[in-house]
C-alpha cells in the first residue's frame, strides 16, 4: 500500500513539474507576442513603423511568419509613404511654379499698362490746368492708377514672397521672419470687422530646452542662418493659409503665430522648428479635425505641406469645452541649418 502510495506521488510530483515545464515552455515562446502587440499599437496610435521593422526574429516559426509579414508590410508602408511624400513635394513645386508664372505676367503686363496710364494721367493734369473742374478728377485717376500698382506689388509679394530666386537652395530666416510680419500685419486688417488681433511670437530655445534671446536683426551671425528653400517656403504657405483661414471663418478675436527654433544658431547645427498657429474663434464644434479634411477650411493644403517636410499636422481645440474652443494648429518640422 505504501509502495502504491508512492508511486503516486512521484507520478504526481513528475505531472506538476510536467505541467510547470509546459507552462514555462508556452510563456517563453508567446513571449515576444508582446513585443509584436506593442508594434501594432505603435502604428495605430502613432502611425510609428520602426517598431514593427525593429522586430527581432522569433523563436517560434508560426510567429516569425507573422513578424515577418509585418515587416513586410511595414516595408511597403514606408515606401508608399515616401513615394506620396515626393509626389506632395512636387505637386508643391508645381504650384510654386504656377505661381511664379502669374508673377511673371502680373508685372509684365499690368505693370507697364499701369505706368503708361500714370504718364498719361500726368501728361492729362497739366493740360487741364487752366479747367479746375477737371483737374481733381484726372488727379484722381492718377491716384487710382498708384493704388493698383501698390495692390499688384502685394499680390506679386504674396505670389513669391522669396522674390525671383527660387532655384536658390535655401533662405534667409531674417526673410523669413520678415513675411511673417508682414502676413500677421495684413491679417489685421483683413477678415470681419472688427478684425481678430493678430501677433507673432518668436522663441529661441538652446540644445537643452533654455530659453533664449531671439537672435537680432543687428547681429552679423544672424545674417548666416538660413533654412532649406522648401521648408521656409512651406513655413511661410501654411502661416499664410492658417491666418487666411481665421480671417475668413474663425470670428476670432486674437490669433497667434509662433515659430520656436531650437539648437544652436550656427551654420550646419541640427534645427527644430515648432510651428504652431492658434485661435479663440468658434473652432470646429463637434468634428475631429485630425480624422476628417475639411476643404472648405484649407486644413487639406496646410496638412499636405507639413506631411511633404516629413511632419504631421496637429489639431486640437485651444479651450476644451469653451463655448468659443478655438483652434490650434501645430507642426514640428527637423532639419538643419544650411552652411
Amino acid at each position: 500500500m505504501n509502495h502504491l502510495i508512492g508511486m503516486l506521488a512521484l507520478l504526481l510530483v513528475v505531472i506538476v513539474g510536467l505541467l510547470l515545464a509546459m507552462r514555462w515552455k508556452l510563456r517563453w515562446a508567446l513571449a515576444p507576442l508582446d513585443r509584436m502587440l506593442a508594434a501594432i499599437r505603435s502604428i495605430e496610435g502613432h502611425d510609428d513603423l520602426q517598431a514593427v521593422q525593429a522586430l527581432p526574429t522569433m523563436p517560434v516559426r508560426e510567429l516569425e511568419a507573422v513578424a515577418s509579414a509585418l515587416r513586410h508590410l511595414a516595408a511597403a508602408l514606408d515606401a508608399a509613404r515616401a513615394q506620396r511624400r515626393l509626389l506632395s513635394q512636387q505637386l508643391s513645386t508645381l504650384q510654386e511654379d504656377e505661381r511664379a508664372r502669374l508673377a511673371r505676367e502680373l508685372h509684365d503686363e499690368f505693370g507697364q499698362r499701369l505706368t503708361a496710364l500714370r504718364l498719361d494721367a500726368v501728361w492729362l493734369s497739366q493740360q487741364v490746368d487752366a479747367q479746375p473742374l477737371l483737374k481733381p478728377v484726372v488727379a484722381g485717376m492718377a491716384w487710382q492708377c498708384a493704388l493698383v500698382q501698390q495692390d499688384i506689388r502685394s499680390l506679386l509679394s504674396r505670389l513669391q514672397p522669396f522674390g525671383h530666386g527660387d532655384d536658390a537652395a535655401s533662405e534667409s530666416l531674417l526673410r523669413l521672419v520678415t513675411l511673417l510680419r508682414s502676413l500677421v500685419d495684413h491679417g489685421r486688417q483683413a477678415g470681419r470687422e472688427p478684425a481678430a488681433v493678430c501677433q507673432l511670437d518668436l522663441v529661441w530655445l538652446d540644445q537643452d530646452g533654455q530659453p533664449g534671446a531671439w537672435p537680432s536683426s543687428s547681429d552679423a551671425s544672424v545674417e548666416a542662418l538660413r533654412l532649406p528653400s522648401p521648408l521656409a517656403l512651406a513655413i511661410y504657405r501654411i502661416s499664410q493659409e492658417a491666418l487666411t483661414n481665421v480671417a475668413r471663418h474663425a470670428q476670432a478675436n486674437v490669433a497667434t503665430l509662433t515659430l520656436s527654433c531650437w539648437g544652436d544658431a550656427k551654420p550646419g547645427a541640427p534645427l527644430r522648428i515648432d510651428w504652431s498657429a492658434s485661435d479663440d474663434g468658434v473652432g470646429l464644434p463637434g468634428i475631429d479635425a485630425d480624422a476628417v479634411s475639411l476643404r472648405s477650411h484649407g486644413l487639406d493644403g496646410i496638412r499636405a505641406r507639413v506631411w511633404s517636410q516629413g511632419s504631421e499636422l496637429r489639431c486640437e481645440p485651444l479651450k476644451a469645452g469653451s463655448a468659443n474652443p478655438g483652434l490650434r494648429l501645430s507642426a514640428r518640422f527637423m532639419s538643419t541649418w544650411c552652411a
